[in-house]
């Protein structure tokens, strides 16, 4: 018997956490100890069953039985302690609890060997509730904790936050609202993050002051035997950043996951064009023509241009709808495609990142309306597909018109409004895990748009989910949808590339259905570049900005990324909790590898202050301890100044028009040679343009450059004291080496 999908408080040796220990009291209850103090005390262990709650408060839910055992697993040797309980002294066992402790670990399960039925929460805020409850978390002994909460819709952003004690008032909680929590100290030497860590589309918190139980969401109205559910309380000695990523090691590695989304997704490695929300051409189209018409002008113009545009976003516009929008057939109206998708991807050779919403109760899929395929339909509004086969069939043949990512949007409507998903313990699961399934077979990606935390978090078991939404639509001036820092924390820690959506990079383009102008075109493009993500502008005809499109990428529309997205530091994440370090600003940074050599890249925007970047900065990798390093301007290039703990970035107050944008380079051999970087490029070195550094015994550097045939690369470097730029044309390999100090390209 399967029984423990486990809630884990791990440790790993890699950022050198120190050791946690749970040690327990009476009647099943625990403290977590964390560093010597007592972080957590334990509080209720309940379950719901024939419409009643039974609790081990109140004396109704009773141990049966304390076993113990040692083992070792995939994450190591452990100890563990299995707790049975009943509900009648001679009852069968309701629920199996096990706390294991591995080596610097411990880890937290619910198994239900019996089928719970009438489970349901009361009342109208059953969608806030838990059904079961472990465990339950109660502030410890210590009087210097915060909290951060992550929730809401896309990835999701820090919710509530602020003082973790007795006294807390709100913790984000709930269906929209159970993504991780981090609770660290003032002095920032250890945090802790919990969440789900199976079952995770039904996983769920609620909190009640001063208590946060973990269990199974409180409208699933019955478990089935065997079922279990885990939440892991996972510990680093270390900040924010150090924290967010040993917590989706674990994850990952325990469900073999890579964080390399960018490796398995085309719209992640190369330029594309938006039709989406915000979009000049989202329902609009040229005056007097159609979408396939007016898709072709988008072609042609940016051929005229030499914009390298290698796929298109197609949005909601193609498909058919039914009453209340929903989707009835995915393939594209007459009216909007004349000659179908497959002519036009024939015709443009742009793949197609495909969006979709939810299903319609009329959905021409369905057997009940006449289909071939199992659907559940409720009422006249909403269905869900439930068969593993549908979505083979539908992504597979999508293939043909040139589906790339499929796009699965509106999921915060699809889930709480299908009544089966929200009260089944499994189905919601399964749905994502059907659709992945067919992508995966299909070769294809998926992003999802309008999520939850729980869904990102699901997304662990379904490798072809490589990218979700960021960012609410784009829309010009009317909102500041760029902010993408810290969900990225959130979505990079679990190998989710984020999407900062689509951008205009001018800022009036005349005739757009908004009358809106774009004040900041840069900051957005910029923020596409750092993101990891998509890059997608999404211009009328005649309205682009081509230089600052082609900051992006090559000539042949290869993204220019750094190594991971730009995420918030700690010293911003600090600042939810108690408005210290960089409150009210953004300041993110990330890096590039190239042959096994780090340029770290540094962005700021409304900062209300100066603000001093040191090495410290940087965590997640950390900043090198050795070597001689520079810092310089992207795009205003000066005389590169000393980077160190004594000599720190100083970045100005400022706001989105002179948003900061930096980076920090090595410096090589007793010449002092720097590479600076492609001085026309928002990620001025990148593991993408630059292959590999050989440094020679006479100090001759050779760099190893990457490219389309005949693109012509200008890259900067300090040497002699001073800025040179080396123009290189790539030959027909696709390569050429630099050599450095001669500054020839061979």
């Amino acid at each position: 018997m399967l029984r423990l999908c486990l809630l884990v408080l791990l440790v790993f040796g890699t950022y050198g956490a120190k050791p946690v220990d749970v040690k327990f009291t009476k009647n099943g209850m625990f403290d977590v100890i964390i560093d010597g103090q007592t972080w957590f005390t334990s509080g209720e262990t309940s379950i719901r069953d024939g419409g009643r709650s039974w609790s081990n408060t109140n004396g109704s839910l009773i141990i049966s039985t304390v076993t113990t055992l040692s083992g070792e697993d995939a994450l190591g040797a452990y100890h563990s302690t299995i707790t049975d309980w009943v509900v009648k002294k001679a009852g069968p066992t309701m629920l199996v609890t096990a706390v294991r402790q591995y080596d610097s670990a411990v880890v937290f399960e619910q198994f239900f060997p019996q089928a719970l039925t009438n489970t349901a929460a009361p009342g109208m805020k059953a969608k806030d509730d838990v059904i079961t409850s472990f465990p339950a978390l109660r502030p410890g002994n210590t009087n210097d904790l915060g909290f951060i909460s992550y929730g809401h819709s896309m990835i999701g952003t820090p919710r509530d936050s602020g003082d973790y004690n007795n006294q807390t008032k709100a913790i984000a909680h709930g269906q929209s609202d159970s993504g991780p929590v981090f609770f660290v100290n003032k002095a920032r030497s250890h945090t802790v993050v919990v969440s789900p860590f199976s079952n995770f589309f039904t996983a769920s918190r609620t909190y009640s002051q001063p208590e946060l139980k973990f269990g199974v969401w409180g409208t699933a109205t019955d478990i089935p035997a065997d079922y279990s559910v885990s939440f892991i309380l996972s510990v680093t000695e270390g900040g924010i950043n150090e924290a967010a990523m040993e917590w989706g090691d674990r994850l990952l590695v325990y469900y073999n996951k890579p964080r390399s989304p960018r490796e398995h997704d085309y719209t992640l490695q190369n330029i594309g064009y938006s039709t989406d929300n915000g979009a000049f051409y989202y329902y609009h189209t040229q005056t007097g023509k159609n979408y396939e018409e007016t898709v072709l002008d988008v072609k042609k113009y940016a051929d005229s241009l030499k914009l390298p545009y290698k796929y298109i976003l197609l949005d909601s516009w193609w498909y058919f709808k039914g009453p209340h929008s929903g989707v009835t057939n995915w393939t594209a109206m007459p009216s909007v495609f004349p000659h179908n998708l497959t002519w036009l991807y024939n015709q443009t050779e742009w793949r197609v990142q495909g969006h979709n919403r939810y299903w319609s109760a009329e959905t021409t899929y369905a057997k009940q309306n006449g289909g071939v395929w199992d659907f559940i339909v409720e009422g006249t509004e909403i269905a869900l597909p439930t068969q593993q086969a549908f979505w083979t069939w539908l992504l597979g043949a999508s293939k043909e018109w040139g589906l790339t990512v499929y796009e699965q949007d509106w999921l915060d409507v699809q889930t709480p409004k299908t009544q089966h998903i929200l009260k089944s313990a499994t189905l919601g699961r399964e749905w994502l895990l059907q659709m992945g399934r067919g992508a995966r077979q299909a070769g294809l990606s998926i992003q999802y748009c309008m999520s939850w935390g729980r869904h990102i978090l699901q997304s662990v078991e379904i490798p072809a989910v490589t990218q979700a939404r960021a960012s609410g639509d784009y829309s010009q001036e009317r909102s500041q949808q760029w902010k993408v820092g810290e969900s990225a924390l959130f979505g990079w820690a679990v190998a989710i590339a984020p999407s900062k959506d689509n951008y205009w990079s001018i800022s009036k383009e005349p005739g757009n259905r908004w009358h809106d102008i774009e004040p900041y075109p840069a900051l957005q493009s910029a923020v596409s570049s750092l993101s990891h993500g998509p890059v997608a502008p999404s211009d009328g005809i005649g309205d682009s900005n081509a230089t600052l499109i082609m900051r992006a990428c090559m000539t042949d529309g290869r993204l220019l990324s750094p190594d991971r997205p730009a995420i918030a530091v700690d010293d911003q994440m600090y600042g939810h909790v108690w408005n210290n370090g960089v409150t009210g600003g953004q300041l993110w940074t990330t890096y590039s590898t190239v042959d096994g050599q780090r340029w770290f890249h540094v962005f700021a925007a409304e900062l209300p202050g100066e603000v001093m970047v040191t090495p410290s900065t940087f965590k997640a990798p950390s900043f090198p301890s050795s070597g001689e390093w520079v810092v310089y301007p992207n795009q205003f290039p000066q005389t590169p100044q000393p980077f160190s703990a004594s000599k720190p970035l100083k970045l100005p107050k400022c706001g989105r028009s002179d948003f900061q944008f930096y980076h920090i380079a090595p410096v090589w051999t007793t010449k002092k040679i720097v590479l600076l970087g492609e001085s026309n490029k928002w990620i001025r070195v990148s593991s993408q343009r630059f292959k590999t550094i050989t440094q020679w015994p006479d100090d001759t550097i050779s760099i190893e450059i990457n490219g389309m045939a005949g693109e012509m690369v200008f890259v900067d470097f300090w040497v002699g004291e001073k800025i040179q730029q080396v123009k290189c044309t790539i030959n027909e390999s696709g390569m050429n080496t630099i050599m450095v100090p001669a500054m020839a390209c061979k």
